[in-house]
């Protein structure tokens, strides 16, 4: 835990109440004695606290220095020169001391303000006993300014990678933040508009037993009667309803999966549910029922109480500034006792894998699949009746993803209906008692197992050794071992013939020496490592969540500085000299990258920072406006994931990089844009790009990966080519790396020998001619 100093070591409402106390008596002070005496505690208080915010301190002296000039020479008529040579002894005093004055009231609330994180705001508010109402009022707000310099940092970090230098003068920052401005503005108005959605989805701001419907006996959690959903009014009838004549309904303590490809409906359905359709952006037709109640005529209270849904963005999805914050917001609307409410947490917490040492971290702080953890745990901490999952599994590693599904498991013994979208067949093959298809928003299948045709018709990947199983035309289990145990009984090679790889001496792209992070002064998150990436290699880094995978990432691409160690792009100390544009970034959210209102303008920014000639930035953005097939005059933060990706690649490769790091790239993408992603990739490698694969999609990293880094808890457990590694099961698992079921099969099949590391690969041991 981090020391504090100074007022810092005050509990937070009685620090408050010291400020208030010392600010309402330093504006008595009106002597020299009381205004000297005021300002020294004002300094002392400052200086113990040991932070000294800059622009603050700076703006504390500019408001003495005024009053000073105001007071002194305000009387006085003549010019400038004058007032320095006529002014009185008695007007200089008089200015000196109303400027002593001023800054004795403003250094104390700097002094506070500086050491009081914006969560312990609510903790002051919970100390000096404001209703329950002001203090969600203040949440809001508080949650606003920490978003939108949450949102600053990374759209600071996305123009740095792409050339801007914010370490330059005046006139380079004023151009870069008037750029900044409008897209920074069109994502902080997406973020409002989520935020009230989520803060809906957990009862509303008011919540009193008052408002809050009664639950009444039902055979049916939810029913869904003839409902259609339109996001637009139109007098012309040309807006197509997001869902139509959609009718189904869920048992108790069900299992159901929502399938269907991108723009089918899913989400839509999902918010039908859980109530928050019908809303200010929507507009619906028909009935929905929950637990017996029409959710057109439900209370906020009893909706929140009864359903939740986990929205696939997390940092949209979560209201409270820390963990313990989002939680207690969460159990407002529940039939929880007060008294009971640490142990709802902790059992929350420990459904998702997290435990009690994550409830004082700040919610923007954590990693993306930490968010999407804390956001689930936030959902089930009520024991809803009917629990919906929008795609939450996307950001999150295997460990993460065994956990959902362990508490999907626990929350059927209590009778909690689930109501699920996913892309990881793996999950729904484990999770799923029935399968409801929907195709451009309407139902087309009801199902009671996962078969081929409803995955292919939804755009997801067939399990592997279902496409094993095409190609030998044999009936194989999901389990590698009982698979393993079929194959054994065919007639097959002795042992696949993969020879290990030979490392060529080849030129080296990036090379790190130990390399160390920590944020905010805090543990290392990178632990002092060492490594390198060689030219034309195409190299995956995995590991679990916050393992720094990210972190490093980031640091390479110039976006952050290093706490020690250092970094050489192609050969060059990238600290002694800046490597601007040498290594690309693609965020794992687009639209955090985004810096621009036009595809055109977004293809255009980097090469227009690195100072390149006009037909020259030009014929770049067509280049890439014709590899990716993107039309100039979209506009990047309206399009779909898989074209905003697409836009994120296109703008980052206008630069020309040696090097290009993607983070997370298949997220959002169903199979066919996956495989036109990873042909674009494979194409860029074979013109000498480096390309750098951050992922937990084990199939496509081992099918495209020269090599692999494996990261665990800040270092580097193991290393090599992508064939090597992939046998090292043990020690994989310490990183909960897992390794997709064609290695475990092939490895359950020739325990000694180098894995086969595709479908295509392993079926080949096994096809022989006639």
């Amino acid at each position: 835990m981090q020391k504090r100093y100074g007022l810092a070591r005050l509990k937070p409402t009685l620090r408050f109440l010291l400020f208030v106390a010392v600010s309402t008596v330093f504006t008595f002070a009106k002597n020299w004695p009381g205004i000297l005496a005021a300002f020294c505690f004002g300094v002392f208080l400052l200086a113990a606290g040991r932070k000294f915010p800059k622009a603050a301190v700076i703006a504390c002296f500019s408001a003495g220095l005024l009053t000073f000039l105001g007071n002194a020479f305000g009387a006085k008529q003549d010019l400038v020169i004058d007032f320095l040579l006529k002014a009185s002894q008695e007007s200089l005093l008089n200015g000196l001391r109303a400027a002593l004055r001023i800054m004795s009231m403003i250094l104390p609330a700097i002094a506070f303000i500086a050491v009081t994180p914006l969560h312990e705001f609510l903790e002051i508010s919970r100390g000096l006993h404001f209703p329950p109402a002001f203090e969600m009022y203040l949440t809001i707000v508080l949650r606003y300014v920490d978003i939108l310099w949450y949102e600053i940092g990374i759209s600071m970090k996305a123009m740095a990678m792409r050339g801007v230098e914010w370490n330059g003068g005046a006139k380079e920052k004023v151009q870069a933040f008037s750029q900044l401005m409008l897209p920074l503005i069109f994502r902080i108005f997406e973020h409002v508009e989520g935020q009230s959605l989520a803060i809906d989805n957990r009862g509303g701001v008011r919540v009193g037993k008052s408002d809050q419907n009664v639950d009444q006996p039902t055979t049916e959690t939810l029913k869904l009667d003839n409902v259609s959903v339109l996001y637009q009014l139109s007098e012309e009838g040309d807006i197509k309803p997001a869902v139509e004549d959609l009718s189904f309904s869920l048992r108790p303590g069900s299992t159901s999966v929502l399938l269907g490809p991108t723009g089918a409906g899913k989400t839509t359905t999902m918010l039908l549910s859980t109530g928050l359709i019908p809303g200010s952006s929507a507009h619906m037709k028909g009935q929905v029922s929950l637990c017996g109640q029409s959710t057109k005529d439900a209370s906020m209270g009893f909706l929140g109480r009864n359903a939740r849904i986990v929205l696939t963005s997390a940092v949209q999805g979560l209201v409270g500034l820390t963990v313990r914050d989002e939680l207690l917001i969460s159990l407002r609307v529940s039939e929880t006792a007060k008294s009971e409410y640490e142990a709802a947490i902790r059992d929350a917490l420990v459904a998702v894998g997290l435990d009690e040492n994550f409830l004082g971290r700040m919610t923007l702080g954590l990693s993306g699949g930490e968010m999407q953890r804390v956001a689930l745990a936030s959902a089930i901490v009520v024991k809803p009746a009917l629990l919906a999952l929008d795609d939450v599994t996307m950001q999150l590693d295997p460990k993460g993803k065994r956990e959902v599904i362990s508490s999907l498991e626990k929350l059927s013994t209590s009778g909690t209906t689930r109501l699920l979208s996913d892309n990881n067949t793996a999950l729904l093959e484990e999770v799923g008692g029935r399968f409801l298809s929907l195709q451009e928003g309407k139902l087309t299948g009801d199902e009671q197992k996962l078969t081929m045709q409803n995955l292919t018709a939804s755009g997801l990947r067939l399990p592997q050794l279902w496409q094993l199983g095409l190609q030998l035309g044999l009936e194989l289990s999901q389990f590698p071992e009982k698979a393993a145990k079929t194959l054994k009984q065919l007639a097959h090679k002795d042992k696949p013939a993969f020879t290990p790889a030979v490392k060529k001496p080849e030129d080296i792209a990036v090379k790190f020496e130990n390399l160390a992070f920590s944020y905010n002064e805090g543990p290392l998150v990178l632990k002092k490592i060492s490594s390198q990436v060689y030219k034309g290699e195409f190299v995956s880094i995995l590991g679990s969540n916050g393992s720094g995978k990210t972190t490093l990432a980031l640091i390479l691409a110039g976006a952050m500085n290093p706490s020690g160690g250092k970094i050489w792009i192609d050969g060059i100390d990238s600290q002694a000299q800046k490597m601007r544009g040498k290594v690309g970034y693609i965020f794992q959210e687009p639209r955090n990258q985004m810096v621009t209102m036009t595809v055109l303008d977004e293809l255009a920014f980097a090469p227009r920072q690195l100072k390149w000639n006009e037909e020259k930035v030009q014929q770049l953005a067509r280049r890439e406006l014709e590899r990716f097939g993107l039309n100039p005059e979209d506009v990047p933060l309206r399009l779909q994931p898989s074209e905003a990706r697409k836009v994120c690649i296109a703008a980052t490769l206008t630069m020309n990089p040696d090097v290009v790091i993607l983070d997370e790239p298949t997220n959002n993408l169903d199979s066919a844009d996956v495989e036109q992603l990873m042909l674009h990739l494979k194409k860029l490698q074979a013109a000498g790009t480096t390309v750098v694969l951050i992922s937990h999609d084990m199939d496509v990293v081992l099918e495209y990966s020269d090599r692999l880094i494996v990261m665990c808890e800040g270092n580097i457990l193991t290393e090599g080519p992508t064939r090597e590694v992939a046998m090292q099961s043990e020690l994989l698992a310490k990183a909960d790396v897992i390794m997709p079921a064609v290695v475990k099969t092939s490895l359950e099949l020739w325990p000694d020998s180098l894995p086969c590391l595709t479908v295509d690969e392993l079926a080949a041991q096994f096809r022989f001619s006639d």
